[in-house]
């Protein structure tokens, strides 16, 4: 009797029951995605097997509005996120623009090259906004970042398929 199901694998890798477990999104500069996929997608499945995550990119034509990254969606553990999320930031932060890329890119890349761009649903912003602001200020004297939020009200309507509450920009080192 054939196996159904999540735990079916066609490929000897069964597939990953990431049901109930931690997810983050976070945004990737659109010529970093290639790097993190790697040829033929070695990178990106290597990592996944390493990690016991599900790591998924957006499609090259589904950007997140008003910008021109890819989202990264990554479910696990919470030390497999931690290695992801580390491993994505490190090709980010050694991948350089297309000699084709307009001048301004390479000027932002370098300031972006500082910062960790997440996705956070309206429930999970609450929590990391703290009331009146109060837990960002933490962070930012605990750890000495800058945390920018964006507003899915300040976001332009109907620019991406890509359904996001809020946008946090932060500064940290990791």
């Amino acid at each position: 009797m054939s196996k159904r199901g999540p735990d079916a694998g066609g490929d000897d890798h069964p597939k990953r029951r990431s049901h109930g477990k931690p997810m983050i999104k976070m945004l990737c500069p659109f010529y970093c995605a290639g790097a993190i996929i790697g040829k033929g997608g070695e990178t990106i499945k290597d990592l996944a097997d390493r990690t016991d995550c599900d790591v998924k990119i957006s499609k090259n034509d589904e950007r997140f509005p008003t910008t021109s990254d890819r989202v990264i969606s990554i479910q696990g553990s919470q030390e497999g996120l931690d290695e992801c999320v580390l491993f994505v930031q490190d090709k980010i932060r050694k991948d350089t623009p297309p000699p084709n890329a307009k001048t301004e890119s390479h000027a932002v890349n370098a300031k972006r090259k500082e910062a960790c761009k997440l996705i956070v649903s309206d429930t999970s912003a609450g929590r990391i906004i703290g009331k009146g602001g109060s837990r960002v200020k933490e962070l930012k004297d605990d750890y000495n970042i800058v945390i920018n939020i964006t507003r899915k009200d300040e976001m332009p309507r109907g620019s991406s398929g890509i359904n996001a509450e809020y946008v946090l920009r932060s500064g940290v080192s990791l």
